[in-house]
């Protein structure tokens, strides 16, 4: 009898989700629960089923939790509901979920067992000016732009439950790279497998580099202006974060002394980083 009653509420459920459907909207990822190659109401009730403990004999939970959010609910009904409508779409992620999507697939790497981070960069400048006491030093130019299109060495990192065997932590290593939506100015997420491609599309930022080259010059005042990183993220389908690709431009000016010497920096500055996590 309490089956009953539960397989009728789930029904019912479902038809009030298609009557309210129109005014609500959830990005939608396979939803296919019974694996029959369809998305349709019958994942929708599938899932509904699962919901109040009645979980259906063929339920596929990997692709149940349709809106990426670590939770599998009605919230999920609707987006399968939605999808087999034709009114769902993966780009449907506002911006603060796929914020909340990136950063969550960050923290995942700090619940694994291991995970190997290897971070690349490429970075290339250009020297608009270079001014000592006034005047224009082609040695300190030189010397600054070769600086500037060096080589770099990745960065290789094996953590162990979140940690470095000299106990560095993830999340603290990862932390340059967490984002806030207030930072973002656009965002897509393409459905890709039953994981996500995001594409990001930063803010202009000015950063305030408080040391740079301590040794040599100290800085009266050291900015960065990003006009818009852009910054490319595959998730997994455990919604782990597997690669990250960071794109961006930036104008440095500085004054400051070396010695008795007054300077002044204007560089252009293009930065390539590559993020790549295997589990």
């Amino acid at each position: 009898m309490k089956q009953t009653v539960k397989n009728f509420l789930c029904a019912l459920l479902v038809i009030c989700i298609v009557l309210t459907s129109s005014v609500m909207a959830f990005a939608a990822v396979t939803g296919d629960i019974n694996s029959d190659g369809k998305v349709n109401s019958t994942d929708a009730l599938g899932i509904l089923k699962y919901t109040v403990g009645a979980t259906p004999s063929k339920f596929e939970k990997s692709v149940a939790d349709v809106n990426a959010d670590g939770k599998i609910n009605s919230t999920d009904a609707l987006a399968v509901l939605r999808i087999a409508v034709g009114i769902g779409n993966s780009t449907e992620l506002s911006k603060d979920e796929i914020v909340k999507l990136y950063n969550n697939g960050l923290a995942k790497v700090s619940e694994q067992l291991t995970c190997n981070l290897t971070i690349s960069t490429d970075i290339s400048g250009t020297v608009n000016k270079f001014l000592m006491n006034g005047e224009k030093n082609p040695m300190f130019e030189s010397l600054l732009e070769n600086t500037l299109n060096s080589d770099y060495e990745d960065e290789k990192y094996r953590f162990f439950n979140g940690k470095t065997t000299d106990g560095q932590k993830a999340k603290d290593i990862l932390a340059s790279i967490n984002l806030t939506a207030n930072r973002v100015k656009s965002a897509k997420a393409v459905k890709q497998g039953n994981g996500y491609k995001l594409n990001i599309v930063l803010v202009e930022e000015t950063v305030t580099l408080d040391e740079l080259l301590p040794d040599m010059i100290d800085f009266d005042y050291c900015e960065v202006t990003y006009p818009g990183t852009n910054i490319t993220a595959i998730i997994d389908n455990e919604g782990r974060i597997e690669r990250v690709d960071y794109v961006s431009d930036g104008h440095m000016k500085a004054s400051g002394h070396i010695n008795d010497s007054s300077v002044y920096i204007d560089v252009l500055i293009a930065e390539e980083s590559t993020y790549t996590f295997s589990y």
